[in-house]
């Protein structure tokens, strides 16, 4: 027999793929990695959540920061307001621009001042081991200065502050110099006084040190005590504090509203009317 030659027919090819080096299956090439970064691509409707987000933060915060308005109600006055909100009156008047308490008016809007917060109680300073208490024998700062003060002015201070104390003070206010209303002593003169607490932007410096005033309605006339003594009478300027305390005082005096002082000797006829 003849042998036979091979054949030239070709095998189909079953896969353009090499062989797999395990012979589990057709051999593919590793997958490259990028040579750039992935690139995080953030939704458009994401992006703007964040952005309004923010926005409203932004918006809350504001309004937080902006200062706080009252409304003026009927029967307000400006020191009752301070002390509902817990703010100084100088305070709520410098911040408002109001020179005068009387021009409040109703249905104003008045910005108040940040305040602290009153539940935080305050920090004292650590007292030093060993610390002296302060002399019971009057030979402090205090008591040295309050030495310097005439007898008259002691006394309007200590009944100053024990009218206080007690509730009996009835503050009125003009501009920035409170009297106490409620506190009019009438003399046998005809003349008025009661105790203030004046400021030195309203009468200045010498007579902002006052701690009384006197009027005598019948003459229009007004004076200052000062250190325990009392200045001359005089009319007041118009327009100033001295003369709306004397308008105030006698449009609204009828016979004898003042507490009358105990008798005092007779004054001679044709005698000037003395101070208080």
């Amino acid at each position: 027999m003849r042998p036979r030659r091979p054949s030239s027919l070709r095998l189909p090819v079953l896969h353009r793929f090499r062989p797999s080096p395990w012979g589990l299956g057709p051999w593919r090439p590793p997958i490259q990695a990028p040579l750039c970064g992935i690139r995080r691509v953030v939704p458009a409707g994401f992006a703007l959540g964040l952005l309004l987000l923010g926005a409203r933060a932004f918006g809350f915060g504001a309004a937080q920061a902006q200062a706080r308005t009252i409304t003026v109600v009927a029967g307000d006055t400006l020191e009752q307001l301070a002390l509902q909100q817990g703010v100084s009156l100088e305070a709520l008047l410098a911040l408002n621009g109001i020179g005068d308490p009387r021009s409040l008016q109703i249905g104003q809007r008045l910005v108040l001042p940040n305040r602290s917060n009153p539940s935080a109680p305050a920090r004292r300073a650590p007292e030093p081991q060993g610390s002296a208490p302060p002399p019971l024998d009057g030979t402090g700062l205090a008591a040295s200065a309050a030495l310097l003060l005439s007898p008259a002015e002691r006394r309007d201070r200590a009944e100053l502050a024990l009218r206080e104390q007690s509730g009996q003070a009835r503050w009125k206010w003009f501009n920035r110099t409170v009297v106490d209303w409620a506190g009019w002593k009438l003399t046998p003169g005809g003349a008025r006084f009661t105790l203030v607490k004046a400021s030195d932007a309203d009468l200045g410096v010498s007579r902002g040190a006052a701690s009384a005033v006197a009027v005598q309605c019948e003459t229009l006339r007004q004076t200052w005590r000062v250190n325990g003594q009392w200045l001359p009478w005089g009319a007041a300027a118009p327009g100033s504090v001295g003369q709306r305390i004397v308008l105030d005082l006698c449009s609204n005096t009828l016979n004898d509203p003042a507490v009358p002082l105990p008798p005092a000797p007779p004054v001679l006829p044709g005698a000037a009317p003395a101070a208080p």
